[in-house]
């Protein structure tokens, strides 16, 4: 319902002009309360008529982009990201393997239980889209909190970017297997760290031994690390829709 300022009437504003019966880029007369295309409003409400008619665009004005959230990059806010999405693709990996499994098992299962293995599979695969939307916005938000990603995307940028979907569950599983063996990592160091401030603390040989362990976990999570930004960046460069939402917070050149 339009109400019409200083007018005692309402009526509905139609997007249909009413002189011509075509619409334009429709406005409504105020103080006559009709509708009209811009070209016939012009035409019947000239400048010297016996009233000035003020005029409204039924045109909705276009929303404003909503500015991206300013998230700020830090080392603890990076782990963070990461071990909710770690959880996050490690509960779609696993349910991805769980359908390839279901859809092996066709070729054996009896005609009888078929229909039941046809269920099983749809009600997987319904839980997929929720999972992949939940992986990919807790994919943008390590992005957004990583120092080290939000560098090399800004030195990078996006030129070479393309969209290859074949790419994407083998790089994700690749991501999942990493992911375990760097908490596994964390608890070898802990456990050996744990060794050396035993008491009686280690001496020679032994203490030596869980000095060059710690060395080679050290850096072998170090080798992790690095290992999970590149397949990071790999899976930016070739998924058109994680690329869209880890740009709405960080803008990069062309």
């Amino acid at each position: 319902m339009a109400t019409a300022v200083g007018h005692p009437t309402t009526a509905t504003a139609s997007k249909v002009c009413g002189v011509c019966e075509e619409f334009i880029e429709g406005c409504l007369c105020l103080d006559c309360d009709l509708s009209f295309c811009v070209r016939c409003f012009d035409a019947l409400h000239r400048p010297d008529a016996v009233r000035s008619h003020r005029k409204q665009s039924l045109v909705a004005p276009a929303p404003a982009p909503t500015p991206a959230p300013m998230i700020e990059a830090s080392p603890a806010g990076e782990e963070l990201a990461l071990k909710n999405f770690n959880a996050i693709n490690e509960r779609t990996v696993h349910v991805e393997a769980e359908i390839n499994k279901l859809r092996e098992a066709y070729s054996t299962t009896p005609s009888s239980g078929i229909v039941a293995l046809t269920e099983n599979i749809q009600t997987l695969q319904n839980s997929m889209d929720p999972l992949y939307a939940q992986r990919e916005e807790a994919f943008a938000n390590v992005f957004a909190r990583s120092p080290t990603l939000r560098a090399r995307l800004s030195e990078l940028g996006t030129s070479m970017a393309g969209n290859t979907p074949q790419l994407w569950p083998k790089a994700f599983e690749k991501l999942n297997a990493m992911a375990g063996h760097f908490d596994q990592s964390a608890v070898n160091i802990a456990t050996i760290q744990d060794h050396l401030c035993a008491s009686p603390a280690p001496q020679g040989a032994q203490r030596e031994s869980l000095l060059v362990a710690l060395d080679q976990t050290n850096k072998y999570m170090a080798k992790l690390q690095a290992d999970r930004y590149a397949e990071c960046i790999k899976i930016f460069m070739a998924c058109e829709t994680l690329r869209t939402k880890v740009l709405r917070f960080i803008p990069l050149k062309q």
